[in-house]
């Protein structure tokens, strides 16, 4: 990565956490909403998808991370996975001998928690796939 790429990332990342706090009314009255995660689900931005998620998943006590990205010939995202921290099975990738090797715990439990969010038009985000299940 350059540094002309990392500058640009980095103000992006300024700019989105400035219109996040800009918008602190917007997220007061979208708290009452949090509740109110189902297939069909509509956003305007992948911005408040994440804000959306940030605080949902607070609320419930559990983390989640991003998971499979697909993007249209662009570049530009067009769906995206979203899945519990706790999901998926952890696969050693041993190089070490036994002797040499920690033995660590894993966050991973294969928990089935996930959503799928796809992009219908400019400024439509909807939720196609939600398992709530944890």
């Amino acid at each position: 990565m350059e540094i002309t790429d990392i500058e640009n990332h980095n103000e992006e990342h300024i700019n989105i956490v400035e219109d996040i706090e800009d918008g602190a009314d917007w997220l007061e009255s979208y708290k009452n909403e949090i509740d109110a995660l189902y297939i069909g689900k509509l956003f305007v931005s992948w911005q408040e998808v994440i804000v959306f998620l940030d605080v949902y998943c607070k609320q419930r006590g559990f983390g989640y991370r991003k998971g499979h990205l697909k993007k249209n010939d662009g570049n530009v995202p067009t769906k995206r996975t979203f899945l519990c921290k706790h999901a998926g099975i952890y696969k050693a990738k041993k190089t070490a001998t036994l002797n040499e090797t920690c033995n660590k715990t894993s966050c991973r439990v294969n928990c089935l928690w996930y959503i799928n969010i796809s992009k219908k038009a400019e400024g439509v985000y909807e939720v196609k796939t939600f398992i709530s299940e944890h």
